[in-house]
């Protein structure tokens, strides 16, 4: 007695399959999209980190260029 799957019931593993392959479609393009986002946060890191270097070197110069000044 093996009886093949009713039509509705191929239909439904079928939207199961889909539903999966969607769903890891999506996962992977949120993965995709979160380290795009790592990317941006890192750069801005990096570029927060420049300027306040530039800030300092000019900073500095500042106070030297005061300081020949008054000799």
């Amino acid at each position: 007695m093996n009886e093949e799957p009713s039509e509705e019931w191929v239909s439904y593993q079928q939207g199961i399959s889909d539903g999966r392959k969607e769903s890891k479609s999506r996962i992977e393009q949120l993965e995709a999209d979160m380290r795009r986002l790592e990317q941006i946060y890192n750069r801005d890191q990096v570029a927060q980190v420049f300027a306040n270097e530039i800030e300092t070197i000019f900073d500095r110069w500042a106070l030297e260029l005061n300081a020949t000044e008054r000799y």
